[in-house]
């Protein structure tokens, strides 16, 4: 069961797989988050032995930092040994990495074994009221500086990543809130806007463009979605305004101090 490249015909299979996770529940409409890891990632599979396959994990890197997206086994082949392969492949245990980990503890054992380490709780927060205005067009925002929000999330993360901001601009249902000092994504599709990635400049400023995004989400759709890291400035406000805590992973990074946490909202399928 040596991971290798996913070969064409087995796309399918791996998005069987995404998709039995619950990973493909937010992305209605292609292209999805996996086709642009497909596109600008590596994404490695296994083969189960019996002509399927039986897992599948995915990477980005972008400026010498390397984020695990997917590690993923499909149902009823676990404790095989088959995501360890995977991980092992894809993941040095040296470098800077990030990686958003499962409440599954087999998952937290792998990836402390590869060197990262338990950062932050990130929770996954969601909304379902009646939209504001839902009879309405939705207002777009004012026109946002796509560019201005590569280079603030550069600044906040130390390194750059253009590709996922294009391949977000490219989709329809895609708005930006940006500023000098702050911006904040929102995706709408299928009755539901994902907020993130977003960050600001320094917390107050984190906070207030993700409560703006939120504000201008419930305009868009009745559910809304973001994965807040847990020490972030705006996770007060949101419970209060009526957000519940529908699952948690942990961030795990490498070296622990790899990113400030508290400006960022990441975007569970890039980083």
């Amino acid at each position: 069961m040596q991971p290798r490249q996913v070969r064409a015909d087995e796309v399918d299979a791996v998005r069987e797989i995404a998709a039995a996770h619950g990973t493909l529940a937010d992305w209605p409409e292609r292209p999805d988050y996996l086709d642009h890891q497909l596109a600008a990632g590596t994404v490695l599979v296994c083969d189960g032995g019996d002509g399927r396959i039986a897992g599948f994990g995915a990477t980005i890197e972008r400026d010498g930092v390397l984020h695990l997206c997917d590690l993923f086994v499909r149902p009823g082949m676990e404790g095989r040994g088959i995501g360890g392969d995977l991980l092992r492949r894809l993941m040095p245990t040296n470098g800077r990495r990030s990686t958003f980990c499962s409440s599954d503890r087999r998952a937290l054992r792998l990836y402390a074994g590869r060197g990262l380490v338990p950062v932050a709780p990130l929770l996954y927060l969601e909304r379902t009221s009646p939209a504001t205005n839902p009879a309405a067009t939705p207002t777009p925002p004012p026109a946002a500086d796509w560019a201005r929000a590569v280079d603030l999330e550069a600044a906040l993360r130390g390194h750059r990543r253009e590709p996922e901001h294009s391949f977000l601009r490219s989709l329809p249902g895609v708005e930006l809130l940006a500023s000098e000092r702050a911006f904040a994504y929102l995706r709408t599709a299928g009755g539901c806007t994902c907020v993130g990635p977003s960050g600001g400049l320094d917390a107050g400023d984190a906070a207030a463009v993700v409560m703006a995004a939120v504000t201008a989400a419930a305009t868009r759709s009745s559910r809304a979605l973001l994965a807040l890291p847990g020490h972030h400035p705006a996770l007060a406000d949101l419970l209060a305004s009526g957000f519940r805590i529908s699952d948690m992973d942990t961030i795990m990074t490498s070296p622990a101090q790899l990113h400030d946490w508290s400006r960022i909202v990441p975007d569970p399928n890039f980083g």
